[in-house]
């Protein structure tokens, strides 16, 4: 780590620190009515003035929302609740025979509609989030994939068969092959044959293959791009349709010998690496295409021998929707960023102006696939809109096409434009748009029935509409309403989100750079301030954010302009202080701050952008701007991919989270409870979270690091792993673990199934599964529910698990676990067990936080980790926290109480909260700490130290870094360096830290300094060792101190001094330390003389003697 003073200590943690660390079943009871009232998702036209502005009442603060919810909450542990995640859709609908099947992702069915008579028939309970829908080739099965559950299940669909419209089989992590451990988020699905499937398994960039008779994952093949969606099978191939692209722009850096003064603007090592010139003070950044980046858009593997074949570039950069006519021609659905087109910002003071409101353009790709040579790389693009400055007529923008199907015929195609609610008729040869139709909420599936209809699923209204494509036409012949737990106040502000009335042109929505809630990777040049310092002359490119987990997270931004509770500095304002604006306490006030300036910036033309019905520039009414800031602090992370089913985190990523929050200070800046902070001194900038690092490829605020030439230097594959890049901004492997398992609020059973087959009997690892599931079950952690079925009399029942038993909802019959398993293995059940969300579980309850004592989002150079004391209580702070709440320590349920330590929960004074153990602990030493709202959700994760029990004595050395320093300089390594009189680097070649000192300061030494910290206890012996030598005889000093802010020695009342030549010598030196201080630091002052100092083999270890 890099330091250039104490007093500027703060400022240079965040700097540095990218160097350096771099429901099925129901739904849960309706709470009182809101405050804020919403139309339904379907009114509202976004108009752009003649209406008399509304004004906006009082808002409900934090507070009320949480009364109004703790009073309307549910004590029944056998009621599901409902979360909505915001998964994407592959082929979400489709029409088998005389019924259609869809994908009813709130509810967690696959509903049955019948073809003829227009009605659900039947809901088929699968995992959580249902989103895309595949027929084996025999039609005797319908596989879906569940995006939350990480799994995929097997729906019976013989005509003549028992088990018609149940659940056979379930696919999940416990199929893999020996030694892989994770199917995550699973999405679009193809058949090969009626023995083989391919799965695509979006989070690890990979494809499962699948025997198809046993349900087995023979194989897993990786997918050299990200987020692989859509697939399909063409002959003997098998194309694999990557949703996050890219298009080939980066930031205009590069080495040094390649500056050109076009694609290459600025020495990236000088400003990234030896600098890390987050603000880009003298220098210019632009947005430029890099050919020498990938652009691998359309993948081809062999069917036979699942070789890869081939890859096809250039197709477009967000690939939503993939289909294949009977030829072989491929279409994609796609959107094609324009993130370039105003992207000189500092070569040619591009601005907002520039991208003309216009971020992409709406395509379809076409691919000729259908030859034994495979794709040609010949490809056509089709524009659906006239491209700028002519912008499409009102109610004629085709936004965001999502999904498409070629009509039998193969001389037009039938899209869907998801974020202009609307289904369109192209000519595959012309490219004319032949009609177009409004249907419902954001269109994402569509399916063909016969040759004269079509049935679209809708997303946001939870709707299916069937379309009549008699003579040519498009005629809307019924909407079929789909059962939907969704808040009627969030599926408002969800359908705002994702369309494309809230931009003047009509073109882009919200969710066209946050797809899902989530990045789409890009930079843009946005209405972002030019900092106050000098060297800032240019708008500075800014990385898209993820917008969930929003709420507790403000300001928005970057930079920390847009919703601020706190006040403070901003990069506009970097050695200023400004007024909050918007109110602490009230999440609503402060993101509509960021919905307002947004309508009124981003999605409106420069020098075109009139006031609306608001009254405020930009489209939208006061009630929808209302209705989308909901939503907006209501988009939750998803459950993280690697969290383990007993919800206590593995050694490994425990390890991570003591070092990102103790070793390596990177949780002084990106705080508990979510990993972030604002006002960060010298740049004005917010740290950004962790949270979901694992699905983001692009870092840092300018991208910075996702550079070719840098790329090239670290050896970064050039598909971007996200753990390679987040190595490179300081994660070690134990930190993400951290990421990978790190809590957004649910138990790791969530979701988790557990299929019974008659006549099979479960396996030891399901037998395991399900125990863990009924454990979680009676702590209240989740709510289980199980769809039964008997083949003999084809009696179907849903049950509920409560106190030990399943019973019948209706029938009132009652099951144990053991009587289920011996039932089904005797060939008398069928059944599906699946974890739901508990109770009080919404998509409006909040997130509750826990994290060390100092206020929410302020940044420190220390962490005030909670110490149990002699009461067993721990005080802390806390957010959100409701009267009741659970304790769980190392993932087990453990008794206890938590309440303010002044006022009454949820309303803690100053958010002061203690936790109080009815028993100590059984060992000392660190413990992984969450709580859990009463049948609701789960607190971030956190830990706490205790020494009622003396700790275990540590073995070997006890600092995290190596001894041999062989690490010294990567993310494993916890070496920090203070360097205001001088530098200090790693030399790994030669196994050294080397400082070279350039003013001495016999006052303060400690102005070139290397230290590592590391938890001391009470009462024990410590050794430190090393060898050192000097390029001129001198002295330097070594002991062990409390940390940041305090610097106070422990175990000696001075430093020891060690007399250093040119020559090699052994030093060590031993402390007996009266208190425990788990922030301390062994330390090494160097600069009382000048010289280089060489250090080598530092080791620390509990005892007297070195190792």
């Amino acid at each position: 780590m890099k330091t250039t003073s104490r007093a500027l200590l703060l400022s240079v943690l965040f700097s540095a620190f990218f160097t350096a660390c771099g429901g099925g079943g129901g739904s849960p009871p309706a709470p009182a009515a809101p405050v804020v009232t919403t139309p339904p998702p379907s009114s509202g036209s976004g108009s752009s003035g003649g209406e008399e502005p509304v004004e906006r009442g009082p808002l409900e603060t934090d507070l009320e929302l949480n009364q109004r919810l703790i009073s309307g909450a549910s004590t029944d542990t056998s009621q599901p609740g409902f979360q909505l995640f915001m998964s994407p859709h592959v082929n979400p609908i489709l029409a088998l025979g005389s019924y259609v099947y869809v994908t009813n992702t709130p509810s967690g069915t696959v509903d049955v509609l019948d073809a003829d008579t227009r009605v659900v028939v039947k809901q088929i309970d699968v995992g959580l989030e249902p989103m895309s829908l595949a027929a084996k080739p025999d039609r005797s099965e319908l596989w879906v994939s569940n995006h939350v559950s990480d799994s995929v299940n097997v729906i019976d669909t013989a005509p003549d068969s028992p088990l018609l419209h149940t659940v056979i089989s379930v696919i999940d992590h416990l199929d893999l092959p020996a030694g892989e451990g994770v199917f995550d988020e699973p999405a679009g699905i193809a058949f090969a044959s009626n023995a083989k499937a391919y799965v695509a398994l979006s989070q690890t960039n990979q494809i499962a293959v699948i025997d198809a008779a046993t349900y087995e994952v023979t194989k897993l093949l990786h997918v050299p791009a990200q987020d692989p969606r859509a697939i399909a099978v063409v002959g003997d191939k098998l194309l694999v349709l990557p949703f996050e692209s890219n298009n080939q722009t980066q930031l205009s850096g590069c080495t040094a010998d390649g500056i050109d003064g076009d694609v290459c603007t600025f020495d990236a090592i000088e400003h990234v690496f030896t600098n890390n010139n987050v603000l880009s003070l003298n220098y210019t950044a632009d947005i430029v295409r890099n050919t020498d980046l990938p652009d691998r858009d359309l993948i081809v593997y062999s069917t036979e021998n699942e070789q890869r074949l081939q890859s096809v570039n250039h197709l477009g950069t967000l690939l939503y929707g993939l289909s294949v006519d009977a030829s072989g021609v491929a279409y994609i659905a796609q959107t094609d960023a324009r993130n370039a087109a105003n992207g000189r910002a500092g070569s040619q003071q591009h601005g907002l102006a520039e991208l003309e409101n216009r971020p992409f353009f709406n395509q379809i790709t076409r691919v000729d696939c259908s030859g034994p040579q495979g794709c040609l790389p010949q490809t056509r693009r089709y524009e659906l809109e006239p491209r700028p400055p002519t912008h499409p007529a009102a109610g004629r923008a085709l936004a965001t096409p999502y999904d498409l199907v070629v009509l039998p015929e193969g001389d037009a195609l039938l899209g869907v434009a998801a974020a202009s609610d609307t289904v369109f008729r192209m000519d595959t040869t012309s490219g004319d748009i032949q009609g177009r139709l409004t249907v419902g909420a954001t269109p994402r599936g569509i399916t063909l029935r016969g040759s004269d209809e079509a049935w679209i699923y809708n997303a946001s209204d939870s709707s299916v509409s069937v379309v009549s494509l008699s003579n040519g036409s498009l005629d809307l012949q019924a909407t079929i309403a789909l059962e939907d737990p969704t808040p009627s106040e969030i599926a408002a502000g969800r359908h705002l989100f994702e369309s494309a009335k809230a931009s003047s042109t009509g073109t882009f929505s919200c969710a066209s750079c946050h797809i899902d809630g989530n990045t789409d990777q890009l930079l843009w040049v946005l209405d972002t301030p030019i900092c106050d310092v000098p060297g800032c002359t240019q708008i500075q490119p800014r990385l898209t954010m993820p917008m969930r987990g929003l709420r507790d997270t403000a300001p928005y931004h970057w930079d920390g302009v847009m919703g601020d509770p706190h006040g403070g500095n901003n990069t506009a304002n970097i050695n200023g202080s400004i007024e909050p604006d918007c109110e602490s306490g009230v999440a609503l006030d402060c993101s509509l701050v960021l919905v307002d300036r947004t309508l009124g910036s981003t999605m409106c033309g420069v020098g075109e952008c009139e006031d609306g019905p608001s009254g405020r520039a930009g489209k939208l009414t006061d009630e929808e701007r209302l209705s989308l800031a909901l939503f907006n602090v209501s988009v939750a992370f998803p459950p993280p991919p690697e969290r383990p089913e007993t919800n206590r985190l593995t050694p490994s990523a425990f390890q991570g989270m003591l070092q990102f929050h103790m070793e390596k200070d990177c949780g002084n800046c990106h705080r508990m409870p979510f990993l972030v902070s604002t006002n960060t001194p010298g740049t004005g900038m917010d740290a950004p979270t962790w949270r979901g690092a694992y699905d983001r490829w692009m870092i840092l605020p300018q991208g910075r690091l996702n550079i070719s030439d840098l790329l090239r230097i670290l050896s970064i594959p050039d598909h971007f792993p996200e753990q390679d890049i987040w190595r490179v901004a300081g994660s070690s492997e134990q930190i993400w673990r951290m990421v990978l398992e790190g809590s957004t609020g649910h138990t790791g059973s969530l979701g988790t199934q557990i299929g019974m087959t008659p006549g099979t009997a479960l396996s030891a690892p399901e037998l395991e599964k399900l125990a863990t599931l009924l454990s979680a079950a009676d702590a209240g952690t989740v709510a289980l529910r199980a769809s039964l079925l008997k083949p003999e009399t084809g009696e179907v029942q849903q049950l509920r698990y409560e106190n030990g038993l399943f019973t019948g909802i209706e029938s009132g019959e009652t099951f144990s676990d053991q009587q289920l398993a011996d039932l089904t293995e005797m060939g008398g059940l069928q059944a599906l067990i699946t974890a739901h969300p508990p109770a009080n579980v919404t998509a409006l309850h909040p997130q509750p936080g826990i994290w060390p004592e100092s206020p929410i989002a302020r940044q420190a150079a220390t962490l005030n980790v909670a110490e149990l004391d002699d009461v067993n209580r721990l005080e802390m702070r806390g957010r959100h926290i409701y009267p009741g709440a659970k304790i769980f320590v190392d993932g087990e349920l453990v008794d206890g109480s938590v309440n303010c330590i002044s006022g009454e929960l949820p309303h803690c004074l100053g958010e002061q909260i203690e936790v109080v153990l009815s028993e100590a602990p059984d060992r000392g030493g660190f413990f992984q700490l969450q709580l859990q709202n009463p049948l609701g959700k789960f607190t971030n994760d956190s830990f706490y130290f205790s020494e009622q029990v003396e700790p275990s004595l540590r073995e070997g050395s006890i600092l995290a870094s190596r001894g041999d320093l062989v690490d010294c300089g990567l993310p494993s390594s916890s070496w920090e360096f203070t360097e205001f009189n001088g530098s200090a680097r790693c030399e790994r070649s030669n196994r050294t830290i080397i400082a070279d000192i350039d003013t001495a300061s016999q006052q303060e030494p400690w102005r070139v300094q290397v230290f590592h910290r590391v938890p001391i206890y009470k009462d024990r012996t410590y050794t430190a060792c090393f060898s050192a030598r000097s390029s001129l005889d001198k002295r330097i000093y070594t002991y062990l101190d409390r940390g940041a802010d305090v610097y106070q020695l422990l175990g000696a009342t001075q430093k020891f001094a060690s007399n250093v030549t040119s020559d090699w010598q052994m030093f060590s030196q031993t402390w007996t330390v009266d208190r425990t201080d788990i922030t301390s630091r062994l330390a090494f002052d160097l600069a009382e003389t000048p010289g280089t100092v060489e250090l080598a083999d530092i080791t620390l270890v509990e005892g007297d003697s070195c190792l």
